[in-house]
This record gives C-alpha cells, sequence and structure tokens, in this order.
C-alpha cells in the first residue's frame, strides 16, 4: 500500500473520504444469518513495517453487502486487536503486543455462527492459542463477506502528527503485508487442505 492507493466507484472515492486500500473481497457475497463457517489465513509483516497510528490500519475484515463492517483485525497502539462493531460501540480485543507482530509468519482462525441474535459466536485463534470466545450476535444486516489486504482510515491523524498541519509536505508510509492460505471451510480441518 503506498499514498494514494484509493479505491472508487461512482458514489464513493478513497481518496475523498480520508482513506487508501489494497483489498481482496471474498467472491460469495451471499452468506446469511444463521450459516456458520471457519475462516483461516496467514500474514506476515516484515520488519520494517511502519505502525501509523493513530490512523487506523485494517488487516482483514467482515464486512456486510450495502451496509457497514462489523468484525476488523486492526493494527493500533501497542500491536493487533479485533474490533467488535456489531452493536455499533467498536468493543476492541487485544491480539498481540506491537513487540511481536514483525518478522513472523502468524495464523489466523476464525470460527463463526453468522446470527443477528443471541445465538451467534464469534471465536478466534492466532497462532493456535484461543484469543476470544464470543457469544451473541454476529452481524446486523442481510449478507456477510470477508476481505483482506490493507485498509486505512482516518489519515488525517496521522498527517496531524507528522506534518504541523502541512499535509502537502509528507506522504504516509509504504506498508506492506504477506498474505498466505486464505481459506473458507465448513470445518477447522477444511482450512488444512
Amino acid at each position: 500500500m503506498r499514498s494514494g492507493d484509493c479505491a472508487s466507484n461512482s458514489s464513493w472515492n478513497d481518496c475523498h473520504s480520508d482513506r487508501e486500500r489494497s483489498e481482496l473481497s471474498e467472491a460469495n457475497k451471499n452468506t446469511r444469518n444463521g450459516d456458520e463457517y471457519w475462516y483461516g489465513w496467514s500474514f506476515y509483516l516484515g520488519k520494517d513495517f511502519p505502525n501509523i497510528y493513530p490512523a487506523k490500519v485494517t488487516l482483514g475484515q467482515f464486512h456486510q453487502r450495502n451496509s457497514q463492517p462489523v468484525w476488523m483485525f486492526e493494527l493500533g497502539k501497542g500491536g493487533l486487536y479485533l474490533t467488535n462493531l456489531v452493536s455499533g460501540t467498536s468493543e476492541r480485543y487485544a491480539l498481540l503486543a506491537e513487540s511481536l507482530l514483525r518478522e513472523k509468519w502468524h495464523n489466523i482462525e476464525v470460527q463463526v455462527k453468522w446470527s443477528k441474535r443471541k445465538d451467534g459466536f464469534f471465536n478466534v485463534w492466532l497462532n493456535g492459542v484461543r484469543k476470544l470466545s464470543f457469544q451473541g450476535p454476529t452481524m446486523n444486516a442481510k449478507n456477510v463477506y470477508f476481505k483482506y489486504g490493507l485498509y486505512r482510515a482516518f489519515l488525517s491523524r496521522y498527517y496531524s502528527l507528522n506534518t504541523s498541519g502541512k499535509p502537502d509536505l509528507i506522504e504516509v508510509p509504504t506498508q506492506k503485508v504477506f498474505y498466505a492460505n486464505v481459506k473458507r471451510a465448513s470445518s477447522r480441518k477444511g482450512l488444512r487442505n
């Protein structure tokens, strides 16, 4: 991701909305209320990967068609977090300290029942260690789908700390993330095949 990498369509332009992105999206965007799946992927950040906090950097997210995201794996001050946006409260769960992020492949596995009711669940493992066991609503729209790559938002926060109010004098640093084994399956075993 380089400064100025933006997505746009007839009604949206990242560069005009304080955002940049380089993401891939799940082709099947028809996951519905009541569906259960496992998702898995690995990612790698190099030694020189810059943390641009207080800008928001997302490495993976569960988005909803024609609606907002509901779960986001984000880099923030101090490390990697999972943010629950289902209820609109942005509840954050710490997953991995900043000092452990770089120069190592990390594996994420998510077991989820997509539900608008209390019978939903969202369980997360990082490098084989269970990090979250959430029970409750996991979505609030009609369809959910997975996106991964770099999504940067609120870039003005970065500029305000680094430019003395003159954003034309600086660019947001380039960030590079490697991904592997991105899968969705009906079982945990299916992620490993």
